[in-house]
């Protein structure tokens, strides 16, 4: 539920599912990540965010 509520973009509720299924996150955990913008931090600047994922999601899907 904190996905779908603290995430505008489809984009980041991937990001943050994946994440937190990677990093074993307890709901404060996630929340913590959330709430300081994890999504931007590691994939960088957000101009290229889209073109990542577009690129990469098929790649991502498969490995989960």
């Amino acid at each position: 539920m904190q996905i779908l509520v603290g995430c505008k973009t489809n984009e980041q509720r991937i990001f943050y599912i994946l994440y937190a299924n990677k990093e074993k996150f307890e709901v404060k955990e996630l929340q913590r990540a959330i709430k300081t913008n994890a999504y931007a931090s590691i994939l960088g600047n957000k101009d290229y965010m889209s073109e990542i994922f577009a690129k990469d999601i098929g790649r991502v899907c498969r490995v989960y």
